[in-house]
């Protein structure tokens, strides 16, 4: 009798034991994937590379079209954070350069370069090995290296240099270690002028004369700059 208390009693030690073992591999387990899947990685810094579709919205022009570029790179530093108690959210501050323009047809393209800092809020939904991404925020920039309709190089008078907007996307990340590989799609949009309204000249690259405004109102050229950018980016964890 005291043989069998004592075998059931080793038995029970040893089997609590292995329960304690199983329930601290799963907490482990837990509190790995919780990091993996961005608890830990926080700070991160990446390049990417994008594919723009540029163009211009012009008041009173109708033959203008979108032009593709390639030569569109950026550097970024995100940092997701806690916020109101939850994890989803984090804030991008990049530098970028895109190349910009348009075509007006049968006369030619347009095209400069744009060196800007956009600075966008992230917000994100983790599961698996994967993020979903959502992107709303604004940038400031600089214009440059401008290419006119006639060929000349450099802005002219009626040329407007300094550039900001908004930006909206969103896009999806795969997570790696110690890397994640975004790909993401962006709205950009200028709300300065690329020209001047009020001063159009003969050597604008918009000016035309032929056109007739039927009220003198319509001679201001409205010239907004948009792009939808299309981008693949690696980004490392610190």
């Amino acid at each position: 009798m005291r043989r069998l208390i004592t075998t059931v009693f080793i038995l029970s030690i040893f089997s609590l034991q292995i329960l304690s073992a199983q329930e601290s591999m799963q907490d482990t387990t837990a509190t790995r994937k919780k990091e993996f899947m961005g608890k830990k990685y926080r700070h991160l810094i990446g390049v990417k590379a994008a594919y723009n579709m540029s163009g211009m919205d012009f008041k009173n022009v109708l033959d203008i079209r979108n032009i593709t570029t390639y030569e569109n790179f950026c550097i970024s530093y995100t940092y997701y954070h806690s916020f109101w108690g939850g994890e989803g959210f984090g804030i991008q501050l990049s530098l970028s350069k895109q190349k910009q323009g348009y075509e007006k047809l049968d006369k030619g393209i347009v095209t400069y370069d744009l060196y800007s800092i956009p600075f966008i809020s992230q917000f994100h939904i983790d599961f698996w090995r994967m993020r979903i991404l959502v992107n709303a925020g604004a940038f400031v920039g600089h214009r440059a290296n401008k290419s006119s309709l006639d060929g000349t190089k450099g802005f002219k008078e009626d040329d407007r240099r300094m550039d900001f907007g908004f930006i909206g996307g969103g896009g999806i990340a795969f997570i790696f270690k110690p890397f994640e590989i975004h790909a993401e799609v962006n709205y950009q949009y200028s709300l300065s002028y690329l020209y001047n309204p009020t001063g159009v000249g003969t050597d604008s690259d918009i000016y035309d004369p032929d056109f007739t405004p039927s009220t003198p109102y319509d001679r201001r050229f409205y010239t907004y700059p948009h792009q939808l950018l299309i981008s693949l980016g690696i980004h490392f964890h610190l």
